[in-house]
């Protein structure tokens, strides 16, 4: 539907302002399920190889979750062990992949998260390190798998907030459009005001 600029400044009076641009890019929803391993425990991801000192909980030996209440150690000893969790997403469309990882240190230690067979962290008797985000854009294929594997003989890794959200295309024409004679209803009303303003004070 195309909209004349008076219709435009109907919105922007309307809305004492503001325009509101409809197919401008939204916040998409995380694909996972439990990213931020806020159940308390692992709902959504299937655990397996070595479960040994691995689970959820809060705070962890003085560090906070990243985000929300809960986060989740690893620390296997002598293997590793590992999370993973399918979705569903759109076939040809651009996402990314994130987490946020904590290290206490010490060797032997082994840390890698990949999306399908692509690592975006492979990390192997690394120092200890604070909170740290670690991301990838990949283009979906319609079912894709997240898998984070760990051993930690000495002590341990945290995760925290994996997500996998869409990533924000740029916006059509019209939806530049509408963004200009949105900028134009507002320089006019700006106008309008100040010139009232000016009237009444002479």
């Amino acid at each position: 539907m195309k909209l004349s600029l008076s219709s435009a400044l109907a919105i922007a009076a309307i809305s004492g302002g503001a325009l509101f641009f409809a197919g401008a890019p939204k916040a998409h929803a995380n694909l996972l399920v439990n990213g931020g391993f806020e159940t308390g425990d692992f709902t959504g991801w299937t655990q397996g190889g070595n479960t040994g000192f691995t689970g959820v909980q809060g705070n962890f030996s003085g560090v906070n979750p990243e985000e929300g209440n809960d986060q989740a150690f690893f620390g296997p000893v002598g293997s590793t062990g590992f999370i993973t969790q399918t979705f569903a997403d759109t076939a040809g469309q651009s996402y990314e992949v994130s987490l946020w990882m904590y290290n206490f240190g010490g060797t032997p230690s082994s840390f890698n998260a990949s999306l399908d067979s692509t690592s975006f962290v492979n990390l192997t008797d690394s120092s200890a390190q604070p909170y740290t985000n670690y991301t990838l854009q990949f283009t979906g294929t319609g079912s894709d798998t997240v898998t984070i594997t760990a051993r930690q003989d000495p002590s341990y890794w945290l995760v925290d907030n994996v997500q996998v959200n869409q990533v924000s295309g740029v916006p059509e024409p019209s939806t530049w459009a509408m963004m200009i004679l949105g900028f134009v209803g507002l320089g006019f009303l700006a106008y309008r005001r100040k010139h009232k303003l000016t009237l009444s004070a002479a």
